[in-house]
């Protein structure tokens, strides 16, 4: 955990940007293709439709569970258990194509029914996300390569390649491994809308390893999500990309009691997990 510190630290404080120079930015752009073709090659990323992503978080209260069904661009399925924090479970569903999306808890009744822009800003998120830490390239999201990062030598990320791109108007840094090309760390600086008394707020910090490979794409299974000034969990995934969705799934009201396996087509065989097995 002392080494995971110090890498969050090295994030923010030991870098140095050099995208003026016209010998660097070429250099960095090189990087890039390099990352691309590390990940499967750029075909094989554009050509990525559909993500299921089954999380497994470890945080301070406890374990959680999630599970998220991505239709891209615009369309994510979440089921969410959480109940080791007051939270509990939620099952939500965004489609920012109609601005239309559900929402229900145990024991609230039906499940309710969002509209508008502020209701989509999750699945907006969840969307964005997915594909820029673990896809990094897609058919609509193309980071903007900027130059690169100077990794000062006392940091944890030296061994690293570090390139500036910059994806809807934030900058985005990626930290490349020098042998696998594939990036170990991914730091964002979000735009905050509000006020804060520390500029690094909005700096969210993606140790990223255990690269699998999911239909000829290199995808992290193991990521530790944290600020520069803690560590916020520890995620381990399964990935399954361009698997089928069932149609009605973003059409009509969700159901809690179709469970994390509520995204198959009904076709599907259901889960063999029965309701209250331990593990």
């Amino acid at each position: 955990m002392i080494q995971v510190r110090i890498l969050v630290v090295a994030a923010v404080s030991a870098i140095v940007c050099v995208s003026g120079d016209a010998a660097d930015i070429e250099r960095a752009q090189q990087l890039w293709e390099q990352l691309i073709m590390a990940k499967g090659g750029r075909e094989r990323l554009r050509n990525v439709r559909t993500m299921v992503q089954s999380e497994r978080t470890r945080v301070m209260t406890g374990d959680e569970h999630w599970v998220r069904a991505y239709v891209f661009p615009d369309r994510v399925w979440q089921w969410a258990d959480m109940s080791s924090t007051v939270l509990g479970m939620e099952l939500s569903v965004y489609n920012l194509s109609t601005g239309r999306g559900y929402s229900v808890r145990p024991n609230t009744g039906p499940p309710t029914e969002t509209t508008g822009p502020k209701s989509m800003q999750a699945g907006r998120h969840f969307l964005h996300e997915a594909q820029l830490i673990y896809l990094n390239e897609t058919a609509w999201l193309h980071p903007d390569v900027k130059g690169l990062l100077v990794v000062h030598e006392a940091a944890e990320v030296q061994d690293s390649d570090a390139i500036e791109t910059l994806v809807n108007g934030e900058r985005v840094d990626f930290y490349l491994d020098r042998t696998t090309h594939l990036p170990v760390q991914i730091t964002v600086h979000h735009h905050l809308d509000f006020p804060v008394k520390d500029a690094r707020a909005g700096i969210r910090i993606h140790l990223l390893s255990d690269y699998r490979n999911v239909g000829g794409i290199q995808v992290p299974h193991c990521e530790i999500l944290a600020t520069p000034m803690r560590i916020m969990g520890t995620i381990r995934f399964d990935t399954q990309l361009n698997v089928p969705i069932r149609d009605d799934l973003f059409t009509s009201p969700p159901s809690l009691e179709d469970g994390p396996d509520g995204w198959k087509p009904k076709s599907s065989a259901p889960s063999t997990e029965k309701p209250g097995s331990s593990h």
